[in-house]
């Protein structure tokens, strides 16, 4: 009988108990799951079995008091689901089934690697939380759009409250191509694709393609090489345009306004191989793997485009391979990347269900550029350091280390980095006393991270002079959007001329007084105003960006609510008698921010601050 059971789990780690507690039967797998060695478990306790399998745990206690309270619940055929310490990532499934046979008394134990079902269900966990996170920011943006609409309507022009309603227009279309996209994967996922194949000119399907994807194309050109004798090949034509128009879609997005798309065909070695290269800052290896293997957003940065494009890309790849071909890419940083996907030529017969095995993409590793700018991690928890680590360089910073407060103090004081991330609970401290001290010598931006999200520890990191707050887990798209606000905003703080008085034809500002007089008259300011005017006046002749308006004027915790900034630039316009359509001392670079001109600037002038947009 237990030869029986073994061979009919070779797959499976087994071991048999019987009435008096006693391990009586173990297979070779359960030996090689468990690392046993020489190490017999039979004529021993079950008890000496779970702790066997407890010492492959992270938690060696929790998994024993686990597999008690499954022994207490046997009747119930219970399964537990441990960690293993030894390969991170890596999972075993134990399960206990008590005996429904005669032929003898007591209870299996069933012991399987469940490592690779595991790392299924995450990735699908991951691409279901891509999809949730870039509805939520698209319906955030719709919901600001509507408040700003159905609140302060008055505030707008006919041509304003217009845009705004294509920018409602424009989210609910990407609401519906995201909501596309997740049904084209679950399909995928739940049944394979079902291809319906048939010879296929597959040259003017291409320049039809091109032809529609003009429209999105906002300045950018195409260069197609499409050779005229391109062969014939069996394809699921309605499938074979989907995969061409998503990479499209994802060289439109990741290509700059002026950027040059080129697309080609060629045919080698019994394939056709479609390549389209964009123009775009390239991707690190790490970055084409997370893309090509399955969809994640975290490296993407801010752009929810980019996001699309990745889901596009992801459905393209598994289409791909559904025909039998393969989809790879190659990288190179500051230059573009170049999606290649290489189609089989043999024929194929009709209707089929596919299900093809995956393989890696063939990666070239781009070259880097060195780190502008330097930020200093500060956290005790070394997989924390080496997860930030690997996010900021991958998005071009250097990276320094404490451990401690200690070692970030006088990392601070002799390495200068350009921002502190900062844990609140450290060994030696915590982090609001290391914030306190870091601001007796020290400007540099301070962005604390902490899991407390309570409001008076919040305050009190704020009041001490910390600049930043985020509670974990923090998005890392969030994160990095903090940490390049708090350095424009610092280098904007180092671009203030140290003056006391503004003056530009009839307005005066008084730094020292706090006072603004227009043609001799004083102009009464509300707080927010004067600080508003007083920011741009103090770095006349330099473009401010939005947000860091924002975090200077209204606080650290703002960044996006910029009609915070076109109530208030107008509230002054008409302080100031100045134009709306044609305003002289609180111009506008559109895309950009808000800027006033030197004093000793003139019109003329003003063109040079086309590139002083940080």
């Amino acid at each position: 009988m237990y030869n029986e059971l073994a061979a009919a789990n070779l797959s499976e780690g087994i071991f048999l108990v019987d009435s008096s507690d006693k391990v009586v039967f173990t297979n070779a797998i359960l030996n090689d799951l468990l690392r046993l060695g020489g190490i017999q478990l039979i004529n021993r306790s079950h008890w000496y079995t779970f702790r066997k399998i407890a010492e492959l745990s992270t938690d060696a206690q929790s998994a024993e008091d686990q597999l008690d309270q499954a022994y207490r619940m046997l009747d119930q055929c219970p399964t537990v689901f441990l960690h293993t310490r030894n390969s991170p990532g890596s999972r075993l499934q134990i399960r206990l089934v008590p005996n429904r046979t005669s032929s003898w008394d007591g209870w299996v134990g069933i012991v399987r690697d469940v490592t690779s079902e595991w790392r299924e269900v995450t990735k699908q966990s991951e691409y279901l939380t891509v999809i949730l996170r870039t509805l939520r920011t698209k319906q955030a943006e719709i919901k600001g759009l509507m408040d700003t609409l159905l609140n302060s309507h008055h505030y707008w022009d006919e041509q304003q409250r217009s845009d705004f309603l294509k920018n409602i227009d424009k989210n609910v279309t990407k609401i519906d191509q995201i909501l596309e996209y997740g049904q084209q994967t679950l399909n995928l996922h739940l049944g394979g694709v079902r291809l319906v194949q048939r010879p296929v000119n597959l040259k003017p399907r291409m320049q039809q393609a091109l032809s529609s994807m003009a429209v999105r194309m906002s300045g950018r050109t195409i260069e197609a090489n499409l050779p005229d004798d391109l062969p014939e090949i069996e394809v699921d034509a309605a499938r074979f345009d989907q995969i061409f128009q998503y990479l499209l879609a994802n060289a439109i997005a990741s290509s700059p306004p002026d950027g040059k798309i080129r697309v080609a065909a060629s045919y080698d070695a019994g394939k056709l191989v479609i390549s389209v290269t964009d123009q775009g800052q390239g991707l690190s290896d790490t970055q084409l793997m997370q893309i090509l293997d399955a969809p994640a957003g975290s490296h993407l940065g801010e752009r929810s485009e980019l996001v699309e494009a990745n889901l596009a890309l992801y459905i393209a790849r598994e289409l791909t391979r559904a025909h039998g071909g393969h989809l790879w890419a190659e990288s190179t940083h500051g230059v573009g990347t170049t999606i290649y996907c290489a189609f089989p030529t043999a024929r194929r017969s009709g209707l089929n269900l596919v299900q093809t095995p995956k393989s890696a993409p063939h990666i070239v590793k781009p070259a880097r550029r060195a780190p502008r700018f330097k930020a200093l991690v500060v956290d005790d928890d070394p997989e924390m350091v080496k997860l930030m680590r690997a996010v900021l360089e991958r998005n071009g910073y250097q990276v320094l280390e404490a451990r401690n407060g200690k070692a970030a103090v006088d990392m601070v004081a002799n390495k200068k980095p350009d921002v502190v991330l900062l844990d609140m609970y450290l060994p030696d401290a915590n982090g609001i006393e290391i914030g306190a001290r870091l601001r007796e010598f020290s400007s540099v931006p301070i962005i604390m991270i902490s899991v407390n999200h309570q409001p008076e520890n919040i305050a009190t990191a704020l009041d001490v002079g910390i600049d930043d707050y985020l509670v974990k887990p923090a998005e890392w798209p969030e994160l990095l959007a903090r940490v390049r606000a708090n350095i424009r905003r610092t280098a904007s703080i180092k671009l203030r001329r140290n003056i006391d008085v503004y003056q530009f034809e009839a307005l005066r500002i008084d730094f020292n007084k706090h006072s603004v007089t227009f043609s001799g008259t004083e102009i009464h300011l509300s707080a927010k105003e004067y600080k508003f005017l007083a920011l741009l006046a103090s770095n006349a002749g330099h473009v401010l960006a939005y947000d860091e308006i924002l975090r200077e004027v209204w606080g650290p915790e703002y960044g996006e609510e910029r009609q915070y900034l076109w109530v208030i630039s107008s509230r002054l316009r008409k302080k100031l008698g100045d134009s709306r359509t044609n305003p002289k001392y609180i111009l506008t670079k559109e895309g950009l921010g808000y800027y006033m001109p030197a004093p000793s600037q003139d019109d003329s002038s003003l063109a040079d601050l086309e590139n002083a947009g940080r």
